[in-house]
């Protein structure tokens, strides 16, 4: 499978409106001084669900690849929502929504904020063994009524946004395709595993006691230093590690929009100045693995891509960085004699 490209065909999304992250701590009687995150997030409604706002952005995405449901041969749902807990499946039931026949596969994936990117790479290789078809990476979050505004201990959470992406996939699709996905590197920290917490609803702590929201997110005791050195030393690793992949210098980034100082220090890691990153989280906050397609719908709609695009994202026990090559740097980089001199996955 190597070198092997995995053409992008479409990107849609689907939004709620947004809302003024202090105006939603100051109703909920919490202290806004010191905040220093998003302005912004997304609010879902009353029928916004993970599936709902999944299958509407996948609407979209279909629409721009020019395909239909039927299409698809595989379905990948990447988000951390979930409308019910397993064994139901998110993905099953955007496919339910879209009649999406019994050919296609549809599976949920659970890999926090890195989902997307792990989902491109599983859709990759699963594409690449078939040898043809088209797949969906989708992505939703409703995250907002998890956390506890009100509680100045959760600001570096008070970002969390809820909304959804699709993107759609081909193998070797060079004539309408918008790029090319060439594959990703990942770098684990198991020790990092529930730093973010939902206590409640799994078999450790089925029901949440009295008085105490089973939906509330927590956070680990971990001293915010030694987790902020974490993420910069294994970020900066998956970054090293796509560089000596693809012998490529990186153009562009987009990046997981954890907060405006990591954001920061990830682009200077990658020695991409700040006119070049791509920045969603001041308008619409951290979504998750949303957050790298909703960045790269972005940067094709600015229309100024003139190189590759690193796309990195994480979750405290993972993180990853991808390569995507637009078409318009394609051809230049087909040129040069493009090698991959590595095979990490």
């Amino acid at each position: 499978m190597r070198g092997a490209a995995l053409s992008v065909l479409g990107i849609g999304s689907y939004l709620p409106p947004s809302r003024p992250v202090r105006d939603l701590v100051v109703a909920q009687g919490g202290d806004i001084n010191g905040y220093d995150g998003w302005d912004n997030i997304c609010l879902a409604g009353a029928d916004d669900h993970p599936s709902t706002m999944a299958a509407r952005a996948l609407d979209a995405a279909l629409k721009e690849a020019a395909i239909l449901p039927a299409d698809l041969k595989l379905v990948v749902y990447a988000g951390g929502s979930r409308d019910y807990v397993p064994p139901w499946s998110v993905a099953a039931e955007v496919m339910r929504l879209h009649d999406i026949p019994g050919s296609c596969i549809g599976y949920d994936i659970a890999a926090g904020c890195l989902g997307s990117l792990v989902a491109l790479n599983l859709a990759r290789a699963w594409l690449a063994g078939e040898e043809c078809g088209y797949a969906a990476v989708i992505t939703a979050e409703r995250w907002s009524h998890t956390v506890d505004r009100s509680d100045s201990g959760s600001q570096r959470i008070w970002g969390l946004s809820d909304g959804a992406t699709a993107i759609i996939l081909g193998m070797e699709a060079p004539g309408r395709s918008l790029g090319e996905f060439r594959g990703a590197v990942f770098s684990s920290r198991a020790d990092l595993n529930g730093y973010v917490l939902v206590k409640y609803g799994g078999t450790q702590y089925p029901v949440a006691p009295p008085g105490e929201s089973p939906f509330r997110r927590v956070l680990a005791s971990t001293r915010f230093n030694d987790l902020w050195e974490a993420y910069c030393e294994r970020l900066s690793r998956v970054l090293s590690m796509l560089s000596e992949r693809f012998g490529m210098e990186m153009r562009h980034l987009v990046c997981n929009q954890i907060n405006p100082a990591m954001v920061m220090t990830i682009a200077d890691m990658a020695e991409i100045p700040m006119e070049r990153v791509v920045q969603t989280g001041r308008e619409i906050g951290h979504l998750g693995g949303s957050d790298i397609v909703l960045g790269l719908r972005r940067l094709l709609d600015r229309g100024a891509i003139d190189g590759p695009v690193a796309l990195v994202s994480s979750t405290p026990y993972a993180f990853g960085a991808g390569l995507f090559v637009p078409v318009t740097a394609r051809r230049r980089y087909a040129e040069l004699g493009f090698v991959e001199t590595q095979s990490h996955v």
